[in-house]
């Protein structure tokens, strides 16, 4: 059965990556960029379901780096004919950095495959993940992680994934009041630091003001969270939204 609250949650997320690169006021593009991909990692975490490793492999090919190698294989030829690059600095482009001209959101699905991988080991008890998380963390800072197949993106990948599978795992009750307030107070807390922060990229592996990004991000996840459960809790639907996310 589908989460409405799920659906909602991607639609807005795919709304702000059309919106992030039409290329906005540069302090609506800097707030967008705060958070947007966190969630969509987020939201990875609060709808895994564990399953034996070579399940999830199989799957994990077969929906994110299948269509990865596919789609940048067509990208990339027509690169190639249009005389935009060559051959071995495609191969290059896909494989350390994740894209290929003008292909370049096509890395989600490289890093979504890794993320999906990890996961498995993660969740294999809940204590792993508390464990890791401020190891992930750390890992994040330092990015020592060669730019290899999106592995280092991975560290920031699992910190989102991470918080979205701790959130499935408990349950948080509030009243609609408070939980009003307290997403706005964490909206606007994400609009002050992302507006003090550099613009982000986690697909460049760039963030600044490394703190200031994770509060941000943090504030921005979780009040968009909030305040789409408030809305689906009270019954409320919005079939268009709805349908983006499916």
């Amino acid at each position: 059965m589908r989460r409405k609250d799920i659906d909602i949650l991607k639609g807005i997320g795919i709304i702000l990556v059309v919106l992030g690169h039409v290329k906005p006021e540069m302090y609506v593009e800097k707030w967008i960029y705060s958070f947007h991909m966190f969630l969509f990692f987020f939201l990875c975490g609060l709808v895994f379901n564990k399953t034996t490793l070579k399940e999830q492999f199989k799957k994990s090919v077969l929906t994110c780096l299948l269509p990865y190698f596919v789609w940048n294989g067509i990208a990339i030829i027509i690169s190639i004919c249009l005389q935009e690059t060559t051959a071995i600095e495609a191969l290059k482009n896909m494989f350390f950095i994740g894209k290929v001209s003008w292909n370049s959101p096509i890395w989600f699905l490289l890093v979504l495959f890794w993320t999906r991988i990890a996961a498995q080991f993660l969740t294999a008890k809940k204590v792993y993940i508390f464990c890791a998380l401020p190891f992930l963390i750390l890992l994040g800072y330092l990015c020592i992680i060669p730019s290899v197949l999106g592995l280092d993106i991975l560290p920031m990948a699992l910190i989102w994934f991470s918080l979205g599978y701790i959130l499935k795992e408990t349950k948080v009750e509030t009243g609609f009041w408070k939980g009003l307030i307290l997403s706005a107070i964490l909206m606007l807390v994400c609009i002050i630091t992302s507006y003090i922060n550099n613009r982000i990229s986690v697909y460049g592996n760039y963030y600044g003001n490394y703190i200031i990004a994770l509060v941000s991000g943090l504030c921005g996840v979780g009040s968009t969270y909030i305040i789409i459960n408030l809305y689906t809790g009270r019954g409320r639907s919005c079939a268009w939204l709805e349908s983006v996310g499916k």
